[in-house]
């Protein structure tokens, strides 16, 4: 069996299938365990959240990227650890890869019900007790424990068929473990990191998690932050492998990375988040929190990215010009192919697009329009670098284009509408004509491909003067378009001396030198702007205030500050009165408010606008029902059940709309539909058995219960429901059990601890129900129930003084709990002190 076992290994490291297939195979193994996460998992739906497109975001994305990074972590260890290629490892554990298919599957066999929901570990007990077969981890399931078990022993088998060394095979699975544990704890040791930063010492591990990740910002999901970081770890990873797996075309890349331009556009990336924090911070919107620097950074890699992908581009098509004028870049050199270089190009621009998709819509799609002008000035059939002027011009809306990334951080879809049109202006010409000069070093290879630019149309000597004078008015552009007096001596000084340089710096990298003056002086100019963004017209002051405001609506809603999020959204929407999208989240936020008046109107005119929104047409029934428009929702429902707009839900709000008209048979007929359709199991099934026991029919009710609890036994909910079913007919001790069951599932809920007690005490067990009452009065001290339940154990016992105090104590919490003024009328006046 070793022998087989190394043979096999073998033939995948000696494998010729190209590096495509590889990748489509470790694609298509991640995507059906995201796949098979969501249906087999306990919310049993494709995709986490099907009606979403943050489903998208997270099964092909987040959730992708995170395996990425553990792929890498992997190889590049293995490699290390057996001393092989990390491209061979990597053969040889995409196959294994299929292991992450065994989680889904084997909880859904395990745990029935839906298996068990994955989430990242918050703290380092799940580490340290891992291997302890006796203990229960609460954010690992018992298929994670055996597909992570299965990775640490095949990484072992690894290291010691390739080594025959049993110390490094055993650091093999110590490390794969450790790497698997570090990427499970990434997430909330990042944002512990980020909460100690910023200046707090302590705080509740999901608190601290939820405001770094899930409460709103300028990247508005939790799933974009997550991605982002794992893609900040993928990049880092994906170059290590790299250079491990290719030193000299890692080293060709490197040293074709043209650092002074990157920096260019890079700075102007940077350039235009500080324009948009100064634009958007007087009317309250602020970076904060890690998922908005990893938002900021996020931007800055996908600038980076694209640019690099243009740089690929550009070197494919000038090829025979470069043979000419710079023969040391690695495709004419011979460091890199031409299909190198299309791989590089191909996967830069996809790298650049999907960060930017993390980072938000907006952004994707300026990032999406840098390259398209990239391609088009680079390559046949438009090839804009052929055309004098043109060419120099493009090059300034690419910068321009630069700027906009950034500043799409903050204006979104209106980005182009709130950019400062003067600084756009200047942006455009002036590096449009200022870049002229990084013609001069080419004249010799664009006059032989065809590309006309200003030297090689007025020859060597007067293409300079040409470019001396551009470059100079590149500089004087500053002080006549922008509105800051102290800029205009720095520009003629700056424009006298690059001009000049032109002139008499005849030795290779003038453009060099050139643009290292500019970019210093762009600094200068951007500092300026950001300090005195008053001066400069920002768009309209209507636009710029509505955007600020639904930046402050999501991040109330992200907190569930229901008030504070339908206020900024209903200002908002007044600003911007034709936005469907800020009038349903005012309705919306309305009726979560309790503002049921004011959230009828907002969502009858979103429904109105767009009938095709299903959460407007689901939020505006619910308006009508709470108030009191009961036929209204009925119809809003059944109409939405006729457009196929998420039936199943609909089903059970008009059960739930039925039940509370007293017409349970109708409810019932209703939740069946809904389960049917395909709605979650546990909240339906429960609503069903609650109409059948409203419609008389307890048996049918007893089935539905216990099927809840048979479907789904890790739901503390469905036991208490049957519990409380056991309760009323008089079967206590088999509700005992059921509240049991909750408790162990949901210890911190203070009601399963009072359920529980009064089964107990119901069934004269009173000592335990004691206990259990306490702990529901520990949890919470002003709930009033467990206070009641409590006198009516010492009235069981005959301890009528101490029952009264404790119904007593139940008044004084609430003054109209009538049942314990009914027990103090039973029990009857105390007796006289004498």
């Amino acid at each position: 069996m070793k022998r087989a076992l190394k043979d096999r290994i073998g033939d995948l490291e000696r494998s010729t299938l190209p590096w495509g297939v590889w990748v489509a195979t470790f694609v298509a193994f991640v995507v059906a365990r995201n796949l098979l996460e969501g249906a087999l998992g306990p919310k049993g739906s494709i995709g986490f959240v099907y009606f979403s497109s943050r489903s998208a975001l997270m099964v092909l994305d987040h959730f992708l990227f995170f395996y990425v990074s553990l792929f890498l972590s992997f190889a590049l260890l293995l490699s290390a650890l057996a001393g092989e290629s990390v491209g061979r490892v990597m053969k040889v554990m995409t196959p294994a890869w299929g292991l992450v298919l065994i989680p889904p599957v084997v909880d859904r066999i395990l745990l029935p019900g839906g298996g068990m929901r994955i989430t990242y570990i918050t703290d380092f007990v799940p580490i340290l007790k891992f291997f302890d077969p006796g203990a229960a981890l609460e954010r690992v399931s018992p298929g994670q424990r055996i597909e992570i078990a299965a990775a640490c022993a095949l990484a072992l088998t690894y290291v010691r068929l390739k080594t025959k060394r049993w110390g490094r095979a055993v650091a093999a699975f110590a490390l794969t473990y450790l790497v698997l544990a570090a990427h499970g704890l990434l997430p909330n040791a990042v944002a512990r990191l980020s909460w100690v930063l910023s200046g707090h010492r302590s705080g509740p591990t999901e608190l601290v998690y939820d405001l770094a990740y899930k409460s709103g910002g300028i990247v508005p999901d939790e799933s974009r932050k997550l991605a982002l970081l794992f893609l900040f770890t993928s990049t880092i990873l994906a170059w290590a492998a790299l250079r491990r797996f290719a030193p000299e075309k890692e080293g060709a890349f490197r040293s074709n990375a043209r650092p002074l331009r990157t920096f260019h556009y890079l700075g102007m990336t940077c350039f235009g988040t500080a324009l948009g924090w100064a634009v958007f911070a007087p009317k309250g919107v602020a970076v904060a929190g890690v998922g908005d620097v990893l938002g900021i950074a996020g931007t800055c890699l996908a600038t980076f990215l694209a640019f690099q992908a243009s740089v690929a581009t550009n070197d494919l098509f000038d090829e025979e010009a470069d043979r000419i004028s710079e023969s040391t870049r690695p495709l004419v050199s011979g460091a890199l192919s031409r299909r190198d270089v299309i791989w590089q190009a191909t996967a830069l621009s996809l790298a650049a697009a999907v960060v930017a998709l993390n980072v938000k819509y907006s952004t994707f799609l300026v990032v999406i329009l840098a390259l398209s002008l990239s391609f088009a000035y680079s390559a046949p059939p438009v090839r804009l670098k052929r055309f004098p002027v043109v060419s120099s011009l493009s090059l300034g809306l690419v910068s321009l284009v630069a700027c906009l990334i950034g500043f799409s951080l903050f204006a979104e879809e209106r980005s182009f509408a709130l950019f400062p049109n003067r600084l756009a202006w200047l942006i455009v010409l002036s590096f449009g004509i200022g870049f002229a000069a990084k013609d001069l070093k080419d004249i010799e290879g664009d006059r032989a491909t065809g590309v006309m630019t200003l030297p090689v149309l007025l020859g060597p000597d007067r293409g300079r003067i040409a470019v001396a004078i551009l470059v100079a008015v590149s500089y004087l552009l500053v002080p006549a378009l922008l509105p800051y007096p102290v800029l205009t001596a720095p520009a003629v000084l700056l424009g006298a001396w690059s001009a000049t340089m032109v002139f008499v710096w005849k030795r290779p990298r003038l453009d060099q030198i050139l643009l290292a003056g500019c970019l210093a002086f762009t600094v200068a100019v951007a500092a300026r702007c950001v300090l005195g963004i008053e001066r400069l017209q920002a768009g309209e002051a209507t636009v710029v205030e509505a955007k600020a405001l639904e930046f402050h609506g999501r991040r109330a809603e992200a907190l569930a500050d229901w008030p504070k999020a339908a206020e900024a959204y209903r200002m908002a929407a007044e600003r911007l009165p034709d936005s469907v999208e800020l009038r349903r989240r005012a309705g919306i936020n309305l009726f979560n408010a309790g503002r049921f008046e004011e959230a009828r109107e907002a969502l009858a005119w979103a429904v109105a606008v767009d009938p095709a929104d299903p959460l407007a047409w689901q939020h505006l029934a619910l308006a009508e029902q709470r108030l009191g428009h009961l036929e209204a929702a009925v119809r809003l429902l059944r109409d939405s059940i006729a457009r196929k707009q998420r039936p199943a839900v609909c089903y059970a709000l008009l059960g739930e709309l039925y039940l509370s008209t007293g017409e349970p048979g109708r409810a019932a007929k209703a939740f069946s539909n809904a389960l049917t359709l395909g709605q979650p199991g546990i909240p339906a099934r429960l609503r069903l058995a609650d109409a059948l026991v409203a419609m008389g029919r307890p048996e049918c009710a007893r089935a539905e219960y216990e099927r809840a609890v048979s479907d789904h036994p890790r739901s503390a909910e469905a036991r208490d429901a049957l519990g409380k079913f056991y309760d009323v007919a008089g079967e206590h001790d088999r509700a005992a059990a059921e509240f049991r069951e909750a408790v162990r599932l949901a210890p911190d809920e203070p009601v399963f601890w009072n359920n529980l007690g009064v089964a107990l005490r119901l069934g004269r067990h009173f000592d335990d129900a004691m206990a259990a009452l306490a702990e529901a009065t520990r949890l919470a001290p002003r709930m009033v129930d467990p206070y009641y339940n409590r006198g009516k154990i010492y009235e069981a016992v005959g301890r009528t003084a101490e029952a009264r105090n404790q119904h007593l104590l139940a008044l004084e919490l609430d003054p109209s709990f009538s049942p314990a003024r009914t027990a103090l009328e039973n029990l009857g006046p105390p007796p006289d002190p004498d």
